[in-house]
């Protein structure tokens, strides 16, 4: 069995939806939307690439991405992901304080999007 490289990896039945959204919100910072769309581009790029890395088995550019997104938009759903990814590389320390600050806001009765759930597969950390 060979081993995937970063194109046929990135590639197949499961698209990265969010590659193509960051690409949009790009275009739209340019002409109508400036700073919202811009944010959103930044973003969603992110993510979306912090998805590609987990495929490939890259634990430590997929942790920096997500807290990347995290830092630029600390919604609870951001938030859930990277807790999410970090409970999938063995750092259930960082999960699980992560998850209390997302408890202890949602006490407070701040507004809870639904939460997203990632798929599981493991990458080990690096």
């Amino acid at each position: 069995m060979t081993p995937k490289t970063s194109l046929s990896a990135a590639s197949g039945k499961h698209q990265n939806i969010l590659a193509p959204v960051s690409l949009v919100c790009g275009l739209l910072a340019w002409t109508l939307l400036p700073i919202v769309a811009a944010l959103a581009a930044i973003l969603t790029g992110h993510i979306a690439y912090a998805k590609v890395q987990e495929k490939l088995g890259n634990a430590k550019l997929v942790l920096q991405h997500l807290e990347r997104a995290v830092a630029l938009e600390p919604s609870i759903q951001s938030i859930n992901i990277l807790a999410d990814s970090y409970d999938r590389n063995g750092q259930k320390e960082k999960a699980a304080a992560i998850r209390d600050k997302i408890n202890r806001a949602m006490s407070r009765g701040q507004h809870v999007d639904r939460r997203v759930k990632q798929p599981a597969g493991a990458i080990s950390p690096q």
